[in-house]
């Protein structure tokens, strides 16, 4: 038998719970930051490739093999990892969990909470900059290019599928910390946020496509609406302080189980 096995074994066993919780909250940080971290840097790379030689003109067939083609991939990979995933996060736990192992719980939570955050983190600070840097120097052409293939129809939804996640997972696991008072409006604002970025694509679209110029500027009323609704991500720390409260009460009750 292996030391570290002797060493889980060892330990009180809602001690060994919370260490096999912790361990599976950081698998999950770790292979998400990484799938996150490795599609985005492919996505920038093919943009880098093909965005010149290829994306100039919606119009063109090579245009429909290099971004169209792109864009349903994104779909329909973003689909799959939803249908597989999704019913994993709903799975109700079959017993009241113990401190321990609610503890645990939390940790995947804030997991989930840093997936959604590096997953925002490459939608504004690589794609949402250089999405009007692109406008600003190759001119814009529709809502189909290259820079919008991948912020609006890729990191976007991204971000819509990541934040979902984190809810689904607090209400099938965690409902007495989020949901003992109805519907929490932390939550409501984190996935009206998300919405409402996506929503907003449209509402952009109109504002270049008429009488409104196709101006880049940042500062331009047609992006209002995506600085607006970013901020409503803020509430990602009202989730993270409840689940802090609650992490909190769960160590005071565990140390006065332990003087008991």
């Amino acid at each position: 038998m292996s030391a570290p096995s002797q060493a889980t074994e060892a330990l009180p066993k809602g001690d060994a719970a919370r260490e096999r919780e912790m361990k599976s909250a950081m698998r999950l940080w770790a292979f998400g930051a990484v799938f996150v971290a490795i599609a985005f840097s492919a996505l920038r790379v093919y943009q880098q490739v093909f965005a010149f030689s290829a994306g100039m003109d919606s119009t063109d067939p090579a245009y429909k093999k290099y971004w169209t083609m792109l864009l349903f991939v994104e779909f329909i990979a973003l689909a799959i990892i939803a249908v597989l995933w999704y019913p994993r996060l709903m799975k109700k736990p079959k017993e009241a969990p113990t401190p321990q192992i609610e503890s645990g719980y939390i940790m995947k939570l804030w997991a989930l909470l840093a997936i959604f955050t590096l997953t925002v983190f490459f939608q504004a600070s690589f794609f949402a900059e250089q999405d009007a840097a692109w406008h600003q120097t190759v001119v814009r052409d529709t809502a189909f290019t290259p820079s919008h293939t991948v912020l609006f129809y890729g990191a976007f939804p991204a971000a819509i599928l990541t934040m979902l996640a984190t809810f689904l997972y607090a209400r099938s696991h965690l409902p007495h910390v989020f949901f003992s008072r109805g519907f929490p409006v932390a939550f409501a604002l984190m996935i009206a946020g998300v919405v409402a970025e996506m929503s907003w694509v449209a509402m952009n679209e109109w504002w270049h496509s008429g009488p409104y110029g196709t101006e880049e500027f940042f500062s331009t009323p047609g992006h209002w609406g995506f600085v607006t609704n970013a901020f409503l991500y803020a509430a990602i720390f009202s989730v993270w302080g409840m689940s802090a409260k609650r992490l909190i009460e769960l160590g005071r009750s565990d140390k006065e189980a332990d003087a008991a």
